[in-house]
């Protein structure tokens, strides 16, 4: 049955703290990257449910699955061969659809493409993330196209002051692990996030020693900007006077021509 997984093994009041939950639809042969698709929404402080019902049948498994897809914030489906021909990833890609109806919420049900396959007309128009490349290796399912527009897609939705500072709690801690990895991620939904609160986080990245990490704290302070924080447009003209590298210094330099041009002050 759909399992939620978790850092523990164990519930408690820690799942207060989550920023959103997500089931994730796929076939078991799917399994290796599905479980670290699982292991880096986790790391962002989300609350992922894995549905193995193909691997535990029982008498309450629809049941169990309509709950958790009613349940959740999002719905991955992960497409390949197999996953299409699963009974219970159709079942579960036509409980998401019907919510989606009921309850208006469009994009409740996102794909992400593990292996070629026809996808289903009923979701053919929709844009989904790459990850091909992770199906033969896991390990580079960061890089894969369309991961840092999934991250945007599950976390930009949030609102609330609460819900936005337990973000920014996530990426304090994030951005103070020595894996790089780890601190991509988190300038990732960073821009993502694109909250006045996490303005101090971006501004601190400024003067990372990772000149990819400087970059992507260029982006989300030129999002900022662009949202009408002052404050983001004088760090990302402060970056400029101080930046060394020369690929980070175009990035300050197009963002601040292109707010100019589209958001001048």
């Amino acid at each position: 049955m759909p399992t939620e997984t978790r850092d523990d093994g164990q519930s408690g009041p820690e799942d207060d703290a989550r920023l959103c939950t997500i089931f994730l639809s796929h076939s078991s042969r799917d399994n290796e990257v599905v479980a670290a698709l699982a292991l880096q929404l986790e790391s962002l402080h989300s609350r992922v449910w894995i549905d193995t019902a193909e691997l535990h049948v029982a008498d309450e498994l629809p049941l169990t699955i309509a709950q958790g897809i009613n349940e959740c914030d999002f719905v991955i489906v992960a497409l390949s061969p197999d996953s299409l021909e699963s009974q219970w990833v159709q079942r579960e890609i036509d409980l998401s659809l019907g919510r989606e109806a009921a309850e208006g919420l469009p994009d409740l049900l996102i794909p992400v493409l593990l292996r070629d396959c026809e996808v289903p007309c009923r979701i053919k128009d929709r844009v989904w993330a790459d990850f091909r490349k992770a199906t033969a290796d896991p390990a580079v399912l960061v890089e894969c196209t369309g991961y840092d527009d999934l991250l945007e897609k599950l976390y930009r939705p949030m609102s609330g002051a609460a819900r936005i500072q337990r973000c920014v709690n996530t990426l304090v801690r994030r951005l103070e692990d020595p894996a790089f990895d780890s601190r991509r991620e988190a300038c990732a939904l960073l821009g993502a996030l694109g909250q006045p609160a996490i303005l101090p986080l971006a501004q601190r990245l400024n003067g990372d020693d990772e000149p990819l990490l400087r970059n992507c704290a260029a982006w989300a302070l030129a999002r900022l900007a662009g949202e009408g924080h002052q404050e983001a447009r004088d760090a990302l003209q402060h970056a400029v006077e101080t930046e060394q590298d020369p690929l980070v210094l175009d990035t300050l330099r197009e963002a601040i021509v292109n707010l100019d041009r589209y958001h001048p002050a």
